[in-house]
């Protein structure tokens, strides 16, 4: 049973939109609030992207970092494509203290081929189960 959910989405051309570079370049954040030691705490994350028109394949990379933007990392994920792409994230974790979490989410792009334009969907939840 869930216990909190909170969901963001931005859809296509309601931002304008990111170019990641090979530096990490934050774009948003989620506190969950209220976990108790061993809830079941999750983001599940669409996004939508495509390569940018000089390059022959785009690169991205996700990050997930905890407690703050420079916070450790707890989840990456790096997808190619060859016109656009769709980045599935479903990340799960039972909380290990009880209080809020903050997840921080950057994109990179080592390659500098890589433009997300949205929709972006994001899901943030705590889970009793």
């Amino acid at each position: 049973m869930l216990k909190f959910l909170d969901t963001r989405h931005l859809p296509y051309g309601s931002f304008q939109p990111i170019i990641p570079s090979i530096k990490e370049h934050n774009f948003g954040w989620m506190c969950l609030h209220g976990a108790e030691l061993g809830e079941w705490t999750g983001i599940q994350m669409e996004i939508d992207w495509a390569k940018v028109k000089e390059a022959d394949l785009g690169e991205l990379e996700l990050l997930i970092r905890i407690h703050h933007a420079q916070g450790p990392l707890v989840y990456q994920a790096t997808e190619t494509c060859h016109e656009k792409g769709t980045l599935f994230v479903d990340y799960e974790i039972q909380a290990e203290q009880a209080g809020d979490t903050t997840y921080f989410f950057s994109f990179v792009s080592r390659t500098n081929s890589a433009v997300v334009h949205g929709p972006i969907l994001i899901r943030g939840y705590i889970d009793q189960s």
